[in-house]
């Protein structure tokens, strides 16, 4: 949902659920109604790509309510979406064992979202080696973790990644170091002129 400066009025029909868009001069982005119910027709990539089309029309909008965002069904498929083969966490718990009883354990993960008691497990610290021989401490989060972080990246990358700058690579999607150091020396030598 995301709430713009001039409020609205509401036109409520008799019957009908009245939705916080109408009442407050929000954008209604799932259909929740005032009981956070959510239109199942609207799939995951639709209701991001229309919170993406909001950041791009106006870089100022300020975005509220986005924790109908995760829903079951968006969890389940971040769920699906990650890599298996990687190490576990502190609890260690593999992603094949979650998956056991995965509608009961996001059922109960949104259980505790919801009424603000989940709180993240600490980080399982590896060490890792460097080329020059030293070791670099690798932060490694339970299976759980991992699939509440990929929500929340796609829901803050559909918000804020339209109103990045071009010129900024950390930690953005289809973007490197390698790419900003490509830019940086095209800059530069194109801003070069041969003195005679």
């Amino acid at each position: 949902m995301v709430c713009r400066k001039s409020a609205g009025v509401s036109t409520r029909s008799v019957g009908k659920p009245r939705t916080w868009g109408r009442a407050w001069g929000c954008t209604n982005l799932c259909g929740e109604t005032l009981m956070d119910k959510t239109k199942s027709e609207f799939s995951m990539g639709t209701k991001l790509q229309r919170i993406n089309k909001l950041s791009i029309s106006d870089p100022g909008m300020k975005f509220k309510w986005l924790m109908p965002h995760f829903s079951k069904e968006n969890l389940i498929r971040c769920f699906h979406e990650l890599d298996g083969r990687k190490a576990v966490g502190i609890d260690k718990t593999t992603k094949e064992e979650y998956g056991r009883n995965l509608e009961t354990n996001i059922e109960a993960l949104i259980v505790r979202m919801k009424s603000m008691s989940y709180r993240p497990r600490p980080a399982r610290e590896v060490l890792i080696p460097k080329d020059d021989g030293k070791m670099r401490p690798l932060g490694i989060a339970c299976i759980e973790d991992k699939i509440v972080q990929s929500m929340f990246a796609r829901v803050l990358e559909a918000i804020y990644e339209p109103i990045f700058m071009g010129c900024s690579f950390g930690f953005r999607p289809k973007r490197n170091c390698h790419q900003m150091i490509a830019g940086v020396h095209s800059y530069l030598y194109s801003q070069w002129r041969p003195v005679v």
